[in-house]
């Protein structure tokens, strides 16, 4: 999970995660309720600055990943680093080199969430990419004002280019107000792309 102090870098983070040998299976922009919170991170929850801790998850978006991947959550935890990016920059030259230690600020904006264990992997996914919260408007990111819609094609993200497109889009000074991933079938593309049909000479190669 790329938390609210990180937004700038999502684009970053996730061209990090991908350059490692990755894929990025799922992705989802929240605004997370406090139910949300006190789920994903019950085990906090008697840590003196968990009050804190909560507030500032609360304070803006975040995106959770589903990243596929050979011993992804041990691989994942050592390229995010140290837990205090304090200590990751004081660290080892593979801790200076984490993402904690390059974005981090402190315990509490570390940037990243990373699943310790696949047990945790399993119930945080279910709580986070639940159809309750995703269908929750308290939670939905878009604004629907003053918007475009950006599609990131199949071909882009099969050459690992996602997190290159996201962050120059961050980098022209545009906001991402909501992002999510999706597999398209060919129904659903056919009627996305209907306007195109009898105009395009390549429109069925578009839609494969």
């Amino acid at each position: 999970m790329i938390k609210p102090d990180a937004y700038p870098h999502i684009g970053k983070i996730i061209d990090i995660v991908i350059a490692n040998g990755f894929q990025v299976n799922r992705a989802q922009m929240l605004k997370m309720s406090e139910e949300m919170v006190q789920m994903l991170f019950a085990d906090l929850g008697g840590r003196p600055h968990f009050k804190d801790f909560c507030k500032f998850m609360l304070s803006d978006v975040v995106v959770g990943l589903e990243i596929v991947g050979e011993s992804s959550i041990e691989r994942m935890k050592m390229i995010a680093g140290p837990e205090s990016p304090t200590m990751a920059k004081e660290g080892t030259e593979r801790d200076r080199m984490s993402i904690r230690a390059v974005f981090g600020t402190d315990m509490t904006k570390n940037v990243i969430h990373v699943s310790g264990d696949e047990m945790s992997y399993r119930r945080e996914m279910e709580i986070f990419f639940n159809e309750r919260f995703l269908r929750d408007v308290s939670c939905q990111t878009a604004v629907l004002n003053n918007c475009s819609l950006c599609i990131i094609k199949p071909h882009s993200v099969q050459s690992g280019l996602t997190g290159k497109i996201i962050d120059r889009i961050l980098e022209e000074g545009f906001e991402i107000s909501a992002l999510q991933s999706f597999f398209l079938d060919r129904s659903i593309a056919e009627d996305f792309f209907e306007l195109y049909k009898g105009i395009l000479p390549d429109f069925n190669q578009m839609i494969d």
